[in-house]
């Protein structure tokens, strides 16, 4: 028999119990019993004296405000879900769609939360309203005990049948789908926009060469800049993996020679696809090409275009020795050896021929057919180390047309073949024209007098001709003077190596400040639009052109006012396929459409929850716990008749008593009860209770 402490909430036998006032148990029990159904249902007068009145509505403020707010939220996750179907093709980047961005990161946490707040809340307060006016148990327990998803789910076990519990799960369910739903709102894609775009690129074909001749040669009779050399240096001193790869330092695509091309497979047009893999002997040039405006537009889509590049190649050499003479110096000097025979005449009908313009009949030349006037020109180069070697090739020049194409801002030239529109005779180069200063600019980069003997070794060019596949210097580290003997070089690496060196030095002339980028976007400046091999036509008119009215020595007025400071070469035009791709924001249809009938079903219910608790004056007594303290004569409350019926404030009243599931003993045996815990005894093994 348990014992319990005098003064308790409850005694044994006839002792009152406490709970509301003061009562005892037997008189309870009579009372209840002798009740019948017309006397409960009889009104019931309210004293003054006694209890608390009940307000309308029932419970806090502060809690119907908080719903209030959670139907808010729900109306703006609505909101975004509309915004987000409305938002198609919107360019990326602008403050709505980052804000939309950061909405949908927030969306998976904050949904689940508003949801479960807002449903269970809205469907106790329905609870309670209904609770006020009459409801069968099982509907009352289905509204006050689904708090989950898995809730509705465990109710099923016990009613299968129930369409309210059916309801529930439906409702439910909506909590993942809209929080997975705020995630796939929208999705980042590219649209497609093909355009054609005209672009200018430095012409090197006959309107070129007579733009730097005229706009740079005579005008400075005949003198150059000294930068003109450190640009050819630079294009040396770039790393070897940028020399062998397809673009410059400066990101020009560099044109590949027309050896490069893969004879097998080539197409009904004659176009050749390029080895990636060509390393610097691949390639016409060290510089790539300038091309206005590439910068700028490969970052927005891709490109491909063609363009024409013509450019000089040397025979295989002949290579002898002769003896040193003491005034050569050392180094390597470059020379043309038949540049200026028969001078004035055999001048202006190559250059003429170059030109792709008249010669015959401005000069009275008994034979204009003789190998002076159409066979190529002899370059030799003169290598003096320890003994002296000389090479002599020949020169002529190709025209080629190269397919560029951009891809993800990577540009490169993938196909070459022989000019379609540029027929001039190959015998015929710039250095019948002009380019003899460019050998110039070579012997004084890699030649020395023997004035003092500080300075050893061979200069960048000849290094590159001995190995494209190191770095040009020699460092002197320990003593070493390893000279370089370019007779010694493999012919055809030779002929191939100093062409590349030509044409770059050649490009250093006719473009210096090409190279770097930042070109003027004015097309105007670049003169008309034209083809390279066709250039002279495009600012000549006919006439002047069949009566030696337009030559070499007297160039179009069009291309005189073309020469002007700001233009930094004349520029040959193409038309570009130009694929921008623009990154769009596109909406995921079924999941928006998911998120708002989610949400919508949620403002529903948060707005009946909030609108049947305006209208509710039941206490909220339906708290798992509190609840098990009303007419629980183990409990003890203030021991007055305005003991709080409202679940908050009875457990605020009841929050510092200690209590347990515990067992007593009455006039019926021992049985389990909810009681404050120095009055109850714990529960055993063994016992039965009722």
């Amino acid at each position: 028999m348990a014992r319990y402490t005098e003064g308790g909430p409850y005694t044994v036998g006839s002792q009152k119990l406490h709970d509301n006032g003061s009562f005892s148990s037997t008189t309870l029990r009579s009372e209840l019993l002798s009740k019948t159904a017309s006397s409960i249902q009889m009104p019931i007068t309210v004293h003054g004296g006694s209890g608390r009145m009940l307000k309308k509505p029932a419970g806090s403020i502060v809690s119907l405000v908080f719903e209030m707010f959670l139907c808010l939220v729900a109306l703006c996750f609505v909101a975004l879900g509309l915004v987000a179907l409305c938002i198609r093709n919107r360019p990326t980047g602008d403050d709505l769609g980052s804000a939309m961005e950061q909405a949908m990161k927030l969306g998976p946490t904050l949904y689940p939360i508003l949801f479960a707040a807002l449903l269970s809340r809205s469907l106790k307060s329905m609870g309670r309203y209904y609770a006020q006016r009459s409801v069968r148990m099982s509907t009352l327990w289905a509204l006050m005990n689904t708090n989950a998803t898995a809730d509705p789910i465990l109710h099923l076990a016990s009613m299968p049948a129930s369409i309210l519990v059916w309801g529930l799960l439906v409702l439910w369910v909506m909590s993942p789908l809209g929080g997975q739903s705020t995630i796939r709102l929208m999705y980042k894609t590219n649209i497609t926009d093909i355009t054609h775009t005209e672009l200018r690129y430095w012409d090197s074909g006959p309107l070129g060469n007579m733009f730097f001749n005229v706009g740079i040669m005579e005008g400075n009779d005949g003198s150059w800049p000294l930068s003109m050399r450190d640009i050819y240096s630079a294009s040396l001193m770039q790393s070897v993996g940028t020399k062998a790869g397809p673009r410059d330092q400066w990101g020009n695509v560099k044109i590949p020679r027309i050896e490069a091309g893969n004879t097998s497979e080539i197409d009904s047009a004659g176009w050749m696809p390029v080895n990636k893999s060509l390393g610097a002997e691949g390639f016409t040039s060290l510089f790539g090409m300038p091309i206005v405006g590439l910068q700028e537009m490969k970052g927005q889509g891709d490109l491909n275009f063609t363009i024409e590049m013509t450019y000089v190649v040397l025979s295989t050499p002949t290579t002898y020795h002769r003896d040193k003479n003491g005034t050569d110096g050392k180094g390597m000097t470059v020379e043309c050896v038949d540049c200026f025979e028969g001078y004035q005449a055999a001048h202006f009908i190559r250059s003429q021929r170059f030109a792709g313009l008249p010669s015959d009949g401005y000069y009275d030349v008994a034979d204009s057919s003789t190998p002076n006037y159409t066979e190529p020109r002899t370059l030799r180069f003169n290598s003096t180390v320890f003994d002296t070697s000389v090479t002599t090739c020949q020169v002529s020049q190709r025209m080629v047309e190269a397919l560029i194409e951009c891809v993800d801002g990577d540009c490169m030239a993938t196909k070459i073949r022989p000019s379609t529109t540029d027929h001039r005779d190959k015998n015929y180069t710039s250095f019948d024209y002009w380019a003899w200063v460019v050998l110039d600019m070579l012997t004084g980069v890699g030649h020395q007098d023997y004035e003092r003997e500080v300075i050893w070794g061979v200069g960048t060019s000849v290094l590159f001709l001995n190995n494209s596949r190191s770095f040009p210097m020699q460092t002197g580290i320990s003593g070493t003077q390893d000279d370089v003997n370019i007779s010694r070089i493999d012919p055809e690496l030779f002929s191939t190596r100093a062409s590349i060196l030509l044409n770059t030095g050649i490009q250093a002339f006719m473009a210096p400040t090409g190279f770097s980028g930042e070109l003027p976007t004015n097309l105007s400046l670049y003169g008309v639009p034209h083809i390279p091999g066709r250039g002279l036509q495009a600012v000549a008119n006919e006439t002047a052109w069949n009566t030696f009215q337009n030559t070499v020595y007297s160039p179009p007025p069009a291309l005189l006012q073309t020469i002007d400071d700001l233009a930094p070469f004349v520029g040959a035009s193409t038309n570009a396929t130009f694929v921008r791709y623009t990154e769009v924001y596109r909406p995921d249809y079924p999941w928006g459409v998911i998120l708002i009938i989610s949400s919508v079903l949620l403002f529903a219910v948060g707005v009946a929850g909030t609108c049947v608790r305006l209208k509710t004056i039941a206490p909220n007594m339906f708290d798992p716990v509190v609840g098990l303290t009303y007419g629980n004569p183990y409990i003890s409350l203030t021991g007055r008749d305005d003991d709080p019926i409202d679940a908050d404030d009875r457990a605020n009243v009841l929050r510092d008593k200690v209590v347990q599931v515990g067992q007593v003993n009455d006039y019926k045996g021992v049985k389990a009860v909810f009681g404050e815990a120095g009055y109850v005894t714990p529960l055993r093994l063994g016992v039965p209770y009722h």
